[in-house]
């Protein structure tokens, strides 16, 4: 008996320790445009060595700060490799609001100027070894947001846009006709900040040249509802909302599953692949003590790296352990 609990336990080490060692890894990545050093942040998982989707993030007019950081390492856990561009230089921030708007002000100044340095945040992530640059998107929070609607606007390679609670503006036909992936707004509807002008003049535009777009109201949300720190700047106007905030997430996940060509609803990583195959009875019965082991140590791990795992499998799984584990003390019949 104690061999075979021995045997077990060094199984599931072997199978579970690559899981356990990998994990979220970041860095910050120094660039350049023009003659302005920007400072980015880079997030990816390391449990997976193959290409995959890169989505950029742009921060709120605050600045790279924290929260923008946050969200790349929430999108590293769903298996992208996610880079926070850096708008108005040397990682700078704030927390003033005259302050974070007079930087705003100034890194629009010129509007070519403005989408080539978001342009160049792009260009870092594709650039990546890590990342499949056929598969880029980017999000992009109030200020954030306006930036990366504009970005597409400059025809980037992009194959989804998500825009929470960003600024609106009126794309030209030239500007509408360069986008070339899907586009998701996700808008707070009690939000003050938005222009109804803004808003009916993007919306035409987008439908008169037939942009593949989304756009999402939120009911009773304001600016900044995805930021569970938004309440503390004191601005009217300006509230976390989290049925918003949860929502529009899974909208963007979604979209991005579409645009990336996934099939499945949950996360980009599935490390360990389809679920083990069925076995019968019969098969169950003729197994050695070894290769019972280790079809018990698949089933049994299957759904802790997968958490997505449907009831069904996960029945049929449980099932198979337990005549696996009767079959391990008996032995082939």
């Amino acid at each position: 008996m104690r061999t075979l609990f021995a045997t077990i336990c060094v199984t599931l080490l072997l199978m579970l320790t690559p899981t356990a060692r990998a994990g979220i890894q970041t860095k910050e990545i120094e660039y350049k445009h023009g003659e302005l050093t920007l400072k980015g942040f880079l997030a990816w998982d390391d449990a997976s060595k193959d290409k995959r989707p890169g989505v950029m993030v742009v921060h709120e007019w605050w600045g790279l700060n924290d929260y923008a950081k946050s969200r790349c390492k929430q999108l590293a856990e769903l298996g992208y490799v996610a880079f926070a561009c850096d708008m108005y230089g040397n990682g700078a921030t704030t927390s003033d609001p005259k302050e974070a708007g007079k930087m705003a002000g100034e890194s629009r100044k010129d509007m070519k100027a403005f989408r080539e340095r978001a342009a160049a945040g792009l260009k870092i992530l594709a650039d990546n070894p890590m990342v499949d640059k056929a598969k880029l998107g980017a999000i992009g929070y109030c200020y954030g947001g306006t930036t990366v609607l504009q970005l597409a606007c400059s025809g980037a390679d992009l194959r989804a846009v998500v825009s929470f609670h960003g600024g609106l503006f009126k794309p030209t036909a030239d500007d509408a006709k360069a986008i070339k992936g899907k586009v998701l707004i996700c808008n707070g509807a009690a939000d003050t900040f938005i222009q109804a002008d803004d808003r009916k003049a993007l919306l035409e535009s987008f439908e008169a040249n037939k942009v593949d777009y989304q756009f999402i109201d939120y009911a009773a949300a304001v600016h900044a509802f995805t930021n569970p720190d938004a309440g503390s700047f004191k601005l009217d106007g300006v509230a976390y909302n989290e049925n918003a905030d949860k929502r529009s997430w899974k909208h963007m996940r979604t979209l991005f599953n579409e645009a990336f060509d996934h099939t499945t609803t949950g996360d980009v990583r599935n490390s360990s692949g389809p679920a083990p195959t069925p076995l019968t009875d019969d098969q169950i019965s003729k197994m050695d003590k070894a290769t019972a082991t280790k079809e018990w140590v698949a089933r049994k791990s299957y759904p802790q790296k997968n958490p997505g795992t449907d009831a069904a499998t996960k029945s049929r799984l449980d099932e198979e352990v337990r005549k696996l584990r009767e079959q391990m003390d008996k032995g082939p019949r």
